[in-house]
């Protein structure tokens, strides 16, 4: 056999079919696993499965963007026009974002709902210190009745208990 021909069969099943070039695709995401870090788009009215989401599969440290059901997606095909070895390049619209850590360390805080309950908290204090400041005066023998009536208003009033949900933008995870 010539052996120009034996290099080229190499090269052909060394590059299993791909030639080298790449495909882009615009299309729609039919549906997202989040377990398998793919998703399933529609490609000239045909379904293809796990298509990547990022580069490698395994765990690690890393950055998934995870799309919308029924938006438009960026997908190259690295298979050479086989569609067997596809990538989302770019989303139109996020589902969720896992940064890091596959998103085992919850959302990321909305800061301003942060600063509302820290600020609740804060004017607790301060309503405090002021009736030991100017309300409270100190009376002998009276076993804190001065102090207990000064402070009543305040005591009565109670302090809602922050929940994750209440700070937590649970659309990016880290």
């Amino acid at each position: 056999m010539n052996p120009e021909l034996i290099a080229k069969y190499i090269r052909q099943i060394a590059n299993n079919g791909n030639k080298g070039s790449v495909t882009l695709y615009d299309c729609q995401v039919v549906s997202v696993d989040t377990q398998t870090e793919t998703c399933t788009v529609n490609i000239a009215g045909l379904e293809h499965n796990n298509v990547r989401l990022t580069p490698l599969f395994g765990s690690g440290a890393k950055c998934v963007c995870f799309p919308k059901e029924n938006t438009p997606v960026l997908v190259a095909d690295l298979s050479g026009g086989l569609l067997r070895d596809l990538i989302v390049l770019a989303i139109s619209e996020s589902q969720t974002i896992h940064l890091a850590n596959q998103g085992s360390n919850g959302g990321l805080i909305n800061i301003a709902d942060l600063v509302k309950k820290l600020n609740t908290i804060e004017d607790d204090l301060n309503s405090l210190k002021k009736i030991f400041s100017t309300s409270w005066i100190v009376s002998p023998q009276d076993g804190g009745a001065a102090l207990k009536s000064a402070a009543s208003t305040w005591a009565g009033q109670t302090i809602t208990k922050t929940t994750t949900k209440d700070i937590e933008d649970n659309t990016v995870l880290h």
